[in-house]
């Protein structure tokens, strides 16, 4: 279902409900960008496994989603930081994210979609 306002935007991504404070970085370097992220959508995505052709394994993804206004552009390899705010500053304490396959905006165009697993 598609966020349709910015007032649903506004809610969806409010940082004391469903949202995560985070930071961006693109593959290439470059600024690291502050955004909300909700973060834990599991997708499971069949993966062919073996030679035999017949054996298949079933492998879990997170996902994310983030703003396109606060990230205009993510891209693959990208990382999100995921964190929390201290006295207005952002502390990079939570999970560390890579952006895999290829992110989409979701069909207002106002937010991105992505597939993410976590950097060790």
């Amino acid at each position: 279902m598609p966020i349709e306002s910015a007032a649903d935007r506004a809610a969806l991504f409010n940082e004391d409900e469903l949202a995560t404070p985070a930071v961006y970085t693109a593959p290439a370097g470059g600024p690291a960008l502050r955004c909300s992220v909700i973060f834990d959508v599991e997708r499971s995505d069949p993966l062919d496994v073996g030679t035999d052709g017949g054996a298949r394994s079933v492998r879990t993804w997170q996902g994310a989603q983030v703003l396109a206004d606060q990230v205009p552009q993510v891209e693959q390899k990208g990382r999100l930081q995921l964190g929390s705010m201290s006295a207005g500053a952002f502390v990079p304490d939570g999970l560390l994210l890579e952006v895999i396959g290829r992110p989409k905006r979701d069909v207002s165009g106002e937010v991105w979609d992505v597939t993410v697993r976590e950097v060790a």
